[in-house]
């Protein structure tokens, strides 16, 4: 939504043209570059580092990682919250009018961090649901722009109401408060795949006696 609301704010609180405006988007652009290329490369790697731990001790090591949650969600622990702040920062640097640098950076952080999350999630949908990957991503995908929808909506009013520092906190806390699901999801998510796997099994063995 900081992209969004980014042409308003740079056109009203910094003078800036059309010209200008778009050429501050490309800091977001690179961001998400960077962001997609680094986490690819920390999605293989906490990949290769969970295998090699669920098969310390075993005789005949797995081939897959079983607890596939720690593999993918690992990486955005930190973009997570750095994510967070960086969106809160770009709302306050704008609100004080500092320098147009001060956005601009923060803007390639957020695209960039932003895109890892995104990235980490989706592998990990695609992960959970193999059989139904096409349904499933589709299905986020349409969910993720409701809330993009939403959002666009929501936010130049909200600025309007309570400013552009408080709007963007706002975002940051509302980030924040849905975080735990995260790390729900990171600390429990094997255990209640098991127990879906198990329901499952149990009604289709009665469904054949």
């Amino acid at each position: 939504m900081s992209i969004v609301a980014a042409s308003t704010i740079y056109a009203r609180d910094y003078g800036l043209s059309e010209l200008h405006i778009g050429l501050t988007y490309i800091s977001n652009g690179i961001g998400s570059l960077c962001g997609s290329l680094l986490v690819g490369r920390m999605l293989d790697l906490d990949y290769q580092k969970q295998l090699r731990r669920e098969s310390e001790g075993v005789e005949n090591p797995p081939k897959e990682v079983k607890r596939i949650e720690h593999a993918r969600i690992r990486a955005v622990r930190i973009p997570i919250i750095v994510f967070i702040a960086t969106t809160i920062a770009f709302g306050w640097t704008v609100r004080y009018h500092v320098h147009i640098a001060a956005p601009i950076t923060l803007s390639f952080f957020v695209g960039g961090f932003d895109t890892c999350i995104l990235a980490a999630f989706s592998t990990l949908v695609v992960d959970l649901f193999e059989k139904k990957s096409f349904g499933v991503t589709a299905s986020m995908n349409l969910a993720r722009c409701l809330l993009s929808t939403a959002g666009t909506a929501a936010i130049e009013p909200m600025i309007q109401a309570v400013g552009t520092g408080w709007a963007f906190t706002i975002l940051g806390l509302i980030c924040l408060v849905t975080s735990p699901l995260v790390f729900a999801e990171y600390q429990f998510g094997t255990a209640w795949r098991d127990k879906r796997k198990a329901k499952l099994q149990a009604k289709k063995e009665t469904g054949s006696s």
